[in-house]
């Protein structure tokens, strides 16, 4: 007789992860998985702080599911930003990219945003206007990275990540401010991945022109994966230049008409700019009423001040004891808002106008 094998099935293997990965399940892109490095940094107050910080700030009066927030697309960024640095450095070994070069991109993609303030871009105008300060997000981002990077003691967790890695984080992050290591100097076309001050065309606009469309409901065409599939290094008179396969000439286009869409659809829509006029209005009152507030928010380009500044700002206004503040919340909420009296085209680009607002 054949015998019988009673013994258990073997368990199927299943390949393991990296013990360096954390993975995420993302609304955009999927599952994605981000290295050791940028995990520590993820895990980090600084870091957790985006996580209270809407990505279009009160948006969400206008298009209900606007609620997305900068942690995720900080994240979709890190995401994009390692894949088109490691499609460059799969096709184009010339570039001499190495994985600390990805790596570094990785955490430029992953920290750009530490600097944001309540409320989307209307921070910047609200520190220009009232507080009167020159004040732009980047050069936050960058103060919040060294803080981050000081207080969690990172530079001995990451020891794989020296100064001059730092320096080069700092230079993606920012690079009209922060100059190149002269380690770097070769590879400066990577500056060209998070924020690209040469052609507009960067992971950070392909993460939240798609995010941002997702959840306002608004349809785009363009796939990033593309972008990062015909990507290559061109030099020219003397300079390189992150560039794309002439027949992507109509995506990139397509990108462009995305960017004005979502400025006039959205980002530039004149009810939003009522209730952003609303609440300066509301943090004016409350500045003049609380004198312990307008401590706190004059003092906010410290970075320990600064972790204290987030979208829950709007909840602490909502529970003032200013009866102006209150008055301008029942507007809100009874939807008697400002009226927009005028506009004006100062000539900029489409998307770029300023719109002028009174009561």
């Amino acid at each position: 007789m054949e015998k019988i094998n009673l013994q258990e099935p073997q368990q199927p293997k299943f390949k393991k992860l990296k013990k360096e990965t954390k993975v995420f399940q993302d609304a955009v892109h999927g599952t994605i998985s981000i290295p050791y490095a940028c995990k520590v940094v993820v895990d980090t107050p600084e870091f957790q702080r985006l996580r209270r910080l809407r990505q279009l700030g009160m948006a969400y009066m206008v298009y209900p599911s606007a609620t997305h927030t900068r942690f995720e697309h900080s994240l979709g960024v890190c995401h994009l930003a390692g894949l088109l640095a490691a499609n460059l450095k799969e096709n184009q070994e010339e570039l001499s990219i190495d994985e600390k070069d990805v790596l570094c991109v990785q955490l430029a993609g992953l920290c750009h945003d530490l600097g944001h303030g309540p409320l989307g871009h209307f921070w910047e105008g609200f520190a220009r206007n009232k507080l009167k300060k020159e004040w732009i997000h980047e050069e936050m981002s960058v103060r919040m990275l060294d803080h981050m990077w000081e207080k969690n003691a990172l530079k001995d967790s990451l020891k794989e990540v020296h100064d001059d890695d730092l320096a080069f984080i700092k230079a993606m992050i920012h690079p009209k401010g922060y100059p190149l290591p002269e380690k770097y100097r070769s590879k400066d076309f990577l500056l060209q991945i998070v924020s690209n001050e040469k052609t507009g065309i960067d992971v950070d606009k392909w993460d939240y022109f798609l995010r941002d469309s997702l959840h306002l409901g608004l349809k785009v065409t363009f796939d990033p994966k593309r972008f990062i599939e015909y990507s290559r290094v061109i030099e020219h008179k003397g300079e390189k230049f992150i560039c794309f396969r002439d027949k992507m000439y109509r995506e990139v286009l397509e990108l462009f008409q995305t960017r004005c869409v979502l400025h006039l659809k959205a980002y530039k829509h004149k009810v939003l700019h009522c209730i952003d006029l609303m609440i300066m209005d509301a943090l004016h009152a409350e500045m003049d009423y609380n004198e312990e507030f307008e401590q706190m928010v004059s003092k906010f380009e410290d970075p320990e001040v600064f972790m204290k500044l987030t979208d829950e700002m709007v909840q602490r206004l909502r529970e003032s004891r200013s009866g102006d503040v209150k008055k301008i919340f029942h507007r809100i909420d009874t939807r008697k808002l400002y009226k927009c009296k005028d506009e004006k085209d100062d000539g900029n680009k489409c998307g770029e106008n300023e719109v002028k607002i009174k009561n």
